[in-house]
């Protein structure tokens, strides 16, 4: 499987978001965090950091509602910036799971 990662990571990085994209993209990241290869980060960092276009907004949020879902099979260290990214959301799923994470962190 982790032969996989790279082209996973770079059909991920593709432009397009039509609902065929959409779900496509969904399951790159459901395999990815799967996998819970580091080089996905970078990709998923992507996704969650860079601005997009009003009309794309409820789709890049539903990818990084998904992307936090894959989240808890990698390290924290290496999943700080995003948790913390997370707890200032306003998407309440997303604020939720990575306070959860970020508690986990501390037991």
């Amino acid at each position: 499987m982790k032969e996989a990662v790279p082209s996973l990571v770079q059909m991920l990085r593709e432009k397009g978001m039509n609902k065929t994209d959409l779900s496509q993209k969904i399951a790159i990241i459901q395999a990815l965090g799967n996998i819970g290869d580091l080089r996905s980060l970078d990709a998923f960092r992507e996704i969650i950091f860079k601005r997009t276009f009003f009309l794309f907004k409820g789709e890049a949020e539903n990818l990084k509602v998904e992307i936090y879902k894959t989240l808890k099979i990698f390290p924290y260290k290496d999943i700080e910036d995003i948790i913390q990214k997370g707890l200032k959301s306003r998407n309440e799923y997303i604020k939720n799971e990575s306070l959860r994470l970020n508690n986990m962190r501390k037991q």
